[in-house]
């Protein structure tokens, strides 16, 4: 990503971020943005990435189709060999073309030339396509989060 267009990506990354968070876990917006927003000034500092995270234009012949951000894997940021997909996004006129899972090959070609064994990431149950995307592509599900709502005490009397 040139300057210019990590300048515009972070403010819109983080909104979108947001908005994916509010959309998936119906938690309020402005309780995933006071979460969100320290995070990603630690992940871009000054409006830079934090080292090993690496944000990517996807462009296919020439035209710009998405973006890619990988970096550090969040819980273990010391551990070279590991890295984490934080976002993959492919813009609404260039979807379900391939554009995603050959974006995730030359990233897994890129970081496995640096060390890295193991690409991880999360992803919400609800978002099947994406999910296949990753099927598709090798990856294994090895974590699954369940949640019930539940009714407030003395909800209905």
């Amino acid at each position: 990503m040139t300057d210019e267009e990590l300048s515009a990506w972070i403010p819109t990354g983080l909104d979108r971020f947001i908005a994916e968070l509010v959309a998936y876990t119906g938690e309020p917006e402005e309780v995933i943005r006071q979460r969100s927003a320290p995070q990603f000034a630690e992940y871009f500092p000054d409006g830079r990435p934090a080292p090993r995270h690496e944000l990517f234009v996807i462009e296919a012949a020439g035209v710009r189709v998405g973006t890619l951000w990988v970096g550090p894997h969040p819980i273990r940021p010391h551990t070279p060999e590991d890295a984490w997909l934080y976002n993959i996004s492919i813009d609404e006129h260039a979807r379900r073309r391939g554009h995603a899972r050959e974006a995730l090959r030359l990233a897994e070609t890129q970081l496995s030339g640096r060390g890295v064994t193991t690409l991880w990431f999360n992803v919400f149950a609800s978002n099947s396509a994406a999910r296949a995307l990753y099927r598709v592509s090798g990856y294994d599900e090895i974590s699954v989060t369940m949640a019930k709502g539940l009714a407030s005490p003395g909800a209905g009397r």
